[in-house]
């Protein structure tokens, strides 16, 4: 009972915002020259979930070039890191990498594509190949990527998940600074399997960039997740404490 008028809000902005803005986002990718409409509503839609959440976020670490893009990398504990991420970082345009399943969903799915959200079928090799292509296109276009390379939900605060390798395999095509980035506390706020919030503190830290070297090639894959892996995974432990 304690947060129950603050669910009420939550669900009912999560349902109505997202309905709502998904429409919006269909009917104005049918017209031209609508990409920056499209941009502002997704704005939009991020910071009212957000703000619906009743959550307080405390943003700190290392300081972002506004005219560069970059491949950020970011653990995942809650459904509420996207909305975070996309409010906190518009400046760098991310476009995020998600399973293919969530395409599916009716209205969601189609706005998420029409927005330049980037599919991955982890399950299909090929497929696969395709989505990290249309995120190194993403990039050249001047967009930033976000990745979770955990590939799922974190339900610990112990330590990071192994990595997958799609995010280095772009990182390295692409040739743009990874920048790692730690968030903290979205998993007590919104936990895995449940629909309502428990309003707390967030803590989103944002590490040193890696930068990817020009020679480097995609043999140096394994090299750059691990060594990735273990910066965020020391941070992650620290900032849990």
């Amino acid at each position: 009972m304690k947060h129950f008028f603050q669910n009420i809000v939550f669900l009912l902005t999560v349902v109505l915002s997202t309905a709502l803005t998904a429409i919006s986002v269909i009917i104005l990718a049918l017209l031209p020259s609508t990409e920056k409409l499209l941009r502002t509503l997704e704005g939009w839609w991020s910071r009212s979930v957000v703000m619906a959440s009743g959550i307080r976020i405390t943003w700190e670490g290392a300081k972002l070039d506004p005219g560069q893009n970059y491949v950020f990398i970011a653990n995942h504990q809650s459904h509420l890191d996207t909305p975070i991420f996309l409010s906190l970082f518009a400046a760098w345009r991310p476009r995020f990498l998600a399973k293919e399943s969530l395409f599916r969903i009716p209205l969601f799915g189609p706005a998420m594509r029409r927005t330049g959200h980037i599919p991955i079928d982890r399950e299909n090799r090929r497929k696969g190949m395709e989505g990290i292509k249309k995120a190194v296109e993403q990039i050249e276009s001047g967009d930033s990527v976000l990745i979770f390379p955990e590939g799922t939900r974190n339900l610990s605060d112990n330590g990071l998940q192994s990595f997958q390798i799609g995010a280095f395999i772009i990182a390295l095509k692409a040739g743009r600074p990874v920048i790692p980035v730690i968030i903290a506390g979205t998993r007590k706020v919104l936990p895995k399997g449940s629909i309502t919030v428990r309003p707390g503190p967030v803590r989103v830290q944002v590490l040193d960039a890696f930068q990817i070297q020009e020679t480097m090639t995609i043999k140096d894959r394994d090299r750059l997740k691990n060594e990735v892996w273990e910066v965020m995974n020391t941070a992650y432990a620290e900032i849990n404490v």
